[in-house]
């Protein structure tokens, strides 16, 4: 197996007929955001007669920009069980491992607080839930057991799940809320 990377004109390459995956609009959206800003940093690898082994995303999001060449790698020497393989594994691989949800949230933080701009892959309702910022319209109402059957209630209760890189902040917010009369507050970490 040989390989040889070149940029090459887009319409020149010719996408798979077989793609493994099934792509909806928002994800080519999101490809596209990431080349705008970052430019095309993951060539898309074809075999030697430029037919697309990995990238049919990146082809895709490539044509929304008109983008008149892209990075390739070509592969040279490749069975068809090979070929097939390697397309295979790379749509694969990447679902085998999952976010550090805790560290995520730390970086998505970070980035919210120096650049807050869009993050390529995720929506804006997905970075308010990592930071732990949702409406109310996404919180349950419940009431302690045994309350419900009641006829009047007196006291409603109001569970908040608080999570923040930052100890500083998540300090200021108990302390906030810890001035207040009418709260109590209980703590536990996970």
């Amino acid at each position: 197996m040989e390989t040889e990377s070149i940029d090459l004109e887009v319409s020149r390459l010719r996408p798979s007929a077989k793609s493994l995956r099934r792509r909806q609009r928002r994800s080519i959206d999101e490809i596209a955001k990431s080349i705008r800003e970052f430019g095309f940093l993951q060539p898309i690898v074809v075999d030697e007669h430029y037919a697309i082994i990995i990238g049919n995303g990146r082809l895709e999001a490539a044509k929304r920009l008109r983008c008149k060449t892209v990075p390739v790698v070509i592969v040279k020497g490749l069975t068809e069980d090979q070929r097939q393989r390697l397309q295979v594994a790379d749509n694969r691989l990447a679902e085998l491992s999952r976010w550090d949800r805790s560290k995520l949230a730390e970086q998505v933080e970070r980035l919210s607080e120096s650049q807050p701009q869009e993050i390529p892959g995720f929506s804006h309702d997905e970075v308010r839930d990592l930071l732990g910022v949702t409406g109310l319209s996404k919180a349950k109402c419940e009431f302690p057991p045994g309350i419900e059957n009641t006829v009047a209630h007196t006291d409603t209760h109001l569970l908040v799940s608080c999570r923040a890189a930052d100890l500083d902040k998540m300090t200021k917010l108990v302390g906030a809320l810890s001035g207040e009369s009418w709260c109590t507050l209980e703590q536990a970490s996970r």
